[in-house]
């Protein structure tokens, strides 16, 4: 547990105490030692034992076939996304396989709340039974208590304090919040550099009421800035927006996208998104007080086509977006296609991620 090892030593007494210049050699050679120890396994594989369980279940019908791939990618690794256990644990209760348990067990070690099984029509019905509940899912609260252990607190303070900073000051003229939001980029470039992309396996999915179950005092918000919805995707939402509002979010880590997807520090959907968002960006980039922060923008080519909101070039082909999102580890388009109209027929949350990019 890479992350855990640096949370201990963030805790450690008297760590704090010591100056920068021998605190990030300190955390720098902990993720250096992790990425040794980790070398061998790489999410790349992960990514695509779960899209041949997505295919194989809503393009190809082919149910055993899909449970085989996701009881690999389950198996071979421990951290995994929790939306991936959740989409295949609705597969088997659908299909009345009690895969489901085993699924649900993985992804509540992961971070899946028992309460967020109502996100599925499917599933919802499981929490009505408490008692039953209670009974097959004995481990569940040791599951949470492990799972809290494994939060970077630190960092995920860190992004807390950025989200709501950035909230409040995008509402700023756009010459004042264009210099703050790209502060915040390069302090969170810094912050990458030492301990990593601070995503699902660093700092968890967001939730409410994190503050308490970490046992500190204080909310998690101030009043009237969280939202219901920031916290229905089952990924790790708060450090987003601020990567949204900066026009050239995905050009500052363009090197390093496939490092952290291979590490399992972020979703491919989190990285099309970055990518697409460009696209939304174009009238911005150029502007005064973005210049002397570009970090190298340039304009997309293509595209991965998951949002319906963003204005693509119309001669952006399918066989085009279809070759980049294999590139990235992400399903073609048919897949995705079959997948939302078969979750809309029969009560399937299919929808994941900061705006539903996973």
């Amino acid at each position: 547990m890479p992350h855990f090892c640096i949370f201990i030593l963030m805790k450690r007494r008297g760590f704090r105490e010591y100056n920068s210049a021998i605190r990030y050699p300190l955390l720098a050679a902990v993720f250096v030692l992790w990425t040794v120890i980790a070398k061998g396994q790489s999410y790349f594989n992960y990514h695509r034992l779960v899209n041949s369980a997505e295919r194989c279940f809503f393009l190809e019908n082919k149910t055993d076939s899909a449970y085989f791939y996701y009881d690999q990618a389950f198996a071979d690794f421990d951290f995994v996304f929790a939306k991936d256990c959740f989409m295949a644990a609705q597969i088997a209760y659908y299909n009345k396989s009690n895969k489901y348990i085993a699924y649900l067990k993985k992804g509540f070690k992961n971070g899946l709340k028992w309460q967020e099984l109502k996100l599925s029509p499917v599933l919802k019905p499981l929490i009505s039974d408490t008692v039953g509940f209670k009974r097959k899912f004995k481990e569940y609260p040791a599951q949470r208590k492990a799972y809290l252990r494994r939060i970077n607190w630190h960092v995920w303070k860190h992004v807390r304090d950025d989200f709501i900073a950035d909230q409040k000051e995008k509402l700023l003229p756009a010459e004042q919040y264009g210099h703050l939001v790209a502060g915040r980029i390069a302090t969170l470039k810094a912050l990458v550099d030492i301990v990593g992309f601070p995503g699902d396996r660093l700092i968890g999915i967001s939730q409410l009421n994190m503050m308490k179950e970490l046992g500190e005092n204080g909310e998690d918000y101030p009043g009237g800035m969280s939202s219901p919805d920031v916290y229905d995707g089952l990924s790790e939402h708060h450090l987003f927006p601020l990567l949204i509002h900066y026009p050239c979010s995905y050009d500052v880590f363009e090197k390093d996208w496939l490092r952290f997807i291979e590490k399992g520090q972020v979703h491919p959907g989190d990285v099309a998104l970055l990518y697409d968002n460009r696209w939304l960006k174009l009238n911005q980039w150029h502007k005064s007080q973005y210049t002397e922060f570009l970090c190298g923008y340039t304009t997309p080519k293509g595209g991965y086509r998951k949002f319906s909101f963003i204005p693509y070039p119309r001669d952006l082909k399918w066989d085009t977006v279809d070759s980049m999102r294999a590139a990235l580890f992400i399903n073609p388009v048919a897949v995705d296609s079959a997948k939302h109209a078969f979750g809309s027929t029969h009560g399937f949350n299919t929808e994941f991620g900061y705006w539903d990019c996973r």
